[in-house]
């Protein structure tokens, strides 16, 4: 926890999971057809936070990271029945933090990422998607993918 709350930053609090060290369990939503688990969550005085640690020299959150941060607060909020305000996006390279606001927007624009994926998915046009093949190696979505197959 030392290396969290210090060279990361974080407010402490108690680790409720990790998803490094060791598999965790996978959070569902019940609302909506979600699954996950953040790399921690941890509870604070104040509330329940899900964090991801990342990888990279970023100056900004990419959006896809804070997408994927906002599935992970909405995932926190049903499972554990309390508000989540924020989450936490920290790049392990440079030990830089982001505190991505939870608020209606933000579950707005879940909202609609994952109706967008749901409509690619159900018309297989995986071709749409803007693909790194750099990605291809670990994606959950590789067995589905025509993109991967034609390169």
């Amino acid at each position: 926890m030392y290396k969290l709350t210090h060279e990361y930053c974080i407010p402490r609090g108690t680790i409720i999971t990790t998803d490094l060290d060791t598999p965790s369990a996978l959070l569902f939503s019940q609302s909506e057809p979600l699954c996950g688990k953040p790399d921690y969550i941890i509870e604070t005085k104040q509330a329940i936070l899900p964090v991801e640690v990342k990888t990279g020299k970023h100056q900004k959150p990419k959006q896809h990271h804070i997408m994927q941060l906002i599935a992970y607060c909405h995932l926190v909020e049903e499972t554990y029945q309390q508000t989540v305000p924020y989450g936490l996006i920290i790049y392990q390279d440079t030990k830089t933090q982001f505190q991505i606001p939870y608020t209606l927007q933000a579950k707005k624009e879940l909202k609609k990422t994952m109706n967008h994926m749901r409509t690619i998915l159900e018309n297989q046009d995986l071709h749409t998607i803007t693909i790194s093949q750099k990605n291809c190696t670990h994606c959950s979505m590789s067995t589905h993918c025509q993109w991967q197959e034609a390169h």
